[in-house]
Order: structure tokens, then C-alpha cells, then sequence
């Protein structure tokens, strides 16, 4: 921890997590828009289709270690 690479091995892992979990979304029309810079999320969603809740609760079951 806190080692100069610790923050490539953290993006690298958050790149690959994003693919995971807002690829379907994006496909799907759930959500419109999302983007990330560093700890910052920006997420467009229909709210016919998801809900803030939702999001919030599947990317929390998504990865239990991860503290979100």
C-alpha cells in the first residue's frame, strides 16, 4: 500500500470493473451516460427503466471488498 504504483494497479482494476458492470447498462439504455475522473462518477440514467437505488445496490453486490 501507498507504493508509487498502487494508483496505476487501482485504475487499471476500476477500468476493468467499470467494462463489467456499465457495458449492459450502456447497451440496454438503463443509463445514457457514464464517466469517471479519478474518485468522481458522473451517471445519466432513464428513470423509466433504473432508479439511483438499483445502481447503488448492484455495484455494491458486484464487490463486497470494495467498500463503495
Amino acid at each position: 500500500m501507498c507504493t508509487p504504483i498502487s494508483s496505476i494497479f487501482t485504475e487499471i482494476y476500476l477500468q476493468f470493473f467499470e467494462n463489467l458492470t456499465t457495458r449492459l447498462w450502456l447497451e440496454s439504455g438503463e443509463i445514457s451516460y457514464y464517466r469517471r475522473y479519478v474518485d468522481d462518477i458522473l451517471i445519466i440514467f432513464d428513470q423509466n427503466k433504473t432508479n439511483e437505488e438499483s445502481i447503488t445496490n448492484h455495484m455494491n453486490n458486484i464487490r463486497k471488498t470494495l467498500g463503495i
